[in-house]
Formats: C-alpha cells, sequence, structure tokens
C-alpha cells in the first residue's frame, strides 16, 4: 500500500504505528500536525514535501526539503525512511548532499567565554538516527563539528562517524587502508579558554 503527500507536517512518538499514518491518505490534508504522544516520550516530528508510506514494510518515506526534529536535535535532509521496529524503536536513514543535522546544547559554566550555547553539527552523505539507543551514524564524507559562540572550536572527518547524542561522545572509524586510496581521520582541536585568577 503506498500513499502521497504534499507539503506536510507530522508528529511520531514511538507508540504511533504507521499504518495510522497510512490512514491519512484518505483525505486531502493542507499542512498539519498528527500528534499522538506519550507524556513520558519526546515524539518525532518531520516536515517534507512527500510521503509514501509501505504498511506492510512498516516503512515511511518522506522526500523534499526533509526536517526531522526531536528535542534539541534536528536533522536535514532530501530523502528519509523511517522504520519501526517492535518496542516502539525508530530508525531513520537520512541521505543527502549531504545531510546534516545539528544538536544544541547548554555552555560549559566553566568557560567564561561561553555567552551562547554551544552547539554540535555533522554533515555525510547518509546519516542514520536511532531514536532508542540516540546515535547519530554519519557515513561518506563524514564531518562533526563543535561551535561555540559562533565561532567553529572542534572539526572532525573522516568516513565514518557515530556520535551518541545523550552523551556527546562519538568515534571515528578510518575505514579500510589501501595504498592508492588512504582513508584517513582528521582532528582539528581548539584549545579552551584558560579561567581567569581567583574564578
Amino acid at each position: 500500500m503506498a500513499c502521497n503527500f504534499h507539503a506536510v507536517m507530522y508528529k511520531i512518538s514511538p507508540t504511533t504505528p504507521l499504518i495510522a499514518l497510512a490512514m491519512l491518505s484518505a483525505c486531502a490534508w493542507a499542512p498539519a500536525a498528527l500528534a499522538v504522544e506519550p507524556a513520558t516520550d519526546v515524539a518525532i516530528q518531520i516536515e517534507a514535501d512527500a510521503l509514501v508510506v509501505d504498511e506492510k514494510q512498516q516503512i515511511s518515506i518522506f522526500s523534499g526539503a526533509v526536517k526531522l526534529e526531536r528535542g534539541p536535535l534536528t536533522i536535514y535532509a532530501e530523502r528519509l525512511e523511517l522504520r519501526e521496529f517492535d518496542g516502539g524503536r525508530q530508525e531513520g536513514i537520512a541521505s543527502g548532499t549531504p545531510a546534516l543535522f545539528e544538536r544544541q546544547s547548554e555552555a560549559e559554566p566553566s568557560d567564561p567565554g561561553a555567552t551562547d550555547a554551544e552547539k554540535i553539527t555533522g554533515s555525510a552523505e547518509r546519516i542514520t538516527y536511532d531514536s532508542q539507543q540516540e546515535t547519530l551514524l554519519l557515513e561518506g564524507q563524514a564531518v562533526l563539528q563543535r561551535w561555540r559562540n559562533g565561532q567553529l572550536r572542534d572539526e572532525t572527518t573522516g568516513p565514518r562517524i557515530t556520535y551518541t547524542d545523550a552523551t556527546g561522545l562519538f568515534t571515528v572509524d578510518g575505514g579500510a587502508q589501501s595504498v592508492s586510496q588512504p582513508k584517513r581521520v582528521t582532528a582539528t582541536i581548539s584549545p579552551k579558554k584558560a579561567s581567569p585568577k581567583g574564578q
């Protein structure tokens, strides 16, 4: 079963079955929101130009200026496949040229120069988001950056980067090496400002 949408917005929680999205195809929708979420969970909100739902495979395919939001996390892509698994786990595979994500976080109180919130951004040809593990897997020309007060502080690149949203930890995999096409991990790390004496 396939259905098409245009210029719509969806809110999807772990308890929102994909069949509920498929039922919407019976109506002509203007931009609207579907909100079905328990108070203890943070829903995934998605905006896109079009949506195709495969009920049997439990897959929703969003396309055209896709924007996924969940709390402070935002993912931008040209195409997004959202899969539903038993237990409420959801996996989103975002692709683009490139696909992007950004994550706002609070500034560290120990840094006297931090007047704005810190921001983590990333880009890759493909970003896989696991809602249960809260991980983002960046594959294909992956870049991870940390911004502070609008300035780039740290940057890491590699073929494959795994970022854990809940902890801020990340790992970088250089991939298989060859003499003709070496795959290297690179990192640029800016020193933190020293705290003034007496603080």
